[in-house]
């Protein structure tokens, strides 16, 4: 294998091995050539799932990023992510050299920030000062990704960066739905509309 196959298949190995912990179940691939993902792994609670997201996992280039937090990424992953609307997708870059990795959800929100062009190749991702994963604060990141999973879940598609902005969006829809006269409603949309009020009560019981 070569010395770059070498590098990202210690990278997944590293993944795998902070994960390998009783509220994790990771299903990554070594030496894969796809430009989307690298598998997936699951949060579990008390062993039943909790949350999925999909990983794509690359290697830090400490010379190429100067030392900085980012990453130059090829745009093929950006746009798997992007017609992707269903899964939760995060590229990880492991830093082998100081045990941690640099992470990044795709959220839709984040992926029109980066305003690609036309037959762009590739894009550099900056990763902010709390996005990153170690044994130090791997509980803490585990508590954002189910979030993520929740929100990009919530039957109606809201998608925002943080959980508050969810609800303020969520409270917005209950008062509209409140002060509508329901009557004028198709039994169709009435039985959707409940569905989605179970969906949201199931997916934040407990949080």
């Amino acid at each position: 294998q070569t010395n770059n196959d070498l590098a990202e298949n210690t990278s997944v190995l590293w993944l795998e091995l902070l994960f390998n912990r009783e509220d994790i179940a990771t299903n990554f691939e070594k030496r894969d050539k796809k430009p989307d993902i690298d598998g997936s792994f699951t949060i579990l609670n008390n062993r039943r799932f909790d949350a999925r997201l999909e990983a794509q996992i690359k290697t830090y280039n400490l010379k190429k990023s100067k030392g900085q937090a980012k990453y130059s990424c090829d745009t093929k992953f950006i746009y798997y992510a992007l017609k992707n609307r269903i899964s939760c997708i995060i590229l990880f870059v492991v830093d082998n050299s100081t045990n941690k990795a640099y992470w990044k959800y795709l959220s839709q929100k984040f992926i029109d920030s980066l305003n690609l062009k036309y037959e762009q190749k590739e894009v550099t991702i900056h990763f902010n000062d709390n996005e990153y994963v170690s044994y130090d604060n791997i509980e803490e990141c585990l508590a954002i990704w189910k979030s993520h999973f929740n929100i990009k879940n919530n039957a109606i598609f809201i998608e925002d960066d943080n959980i508050e902005k969810f609800n303020e969006k969520i409270t917005q829809i209950n008062k509209y739905l409140t002060n509508s006269d329901l009557s004028a409603f198709d039994n169709k949309y009435i039985v959707s509309i409940q569905k989605f009020i179970d969906r949201y009560n199931q997916l934040f019981d407990g949080d």
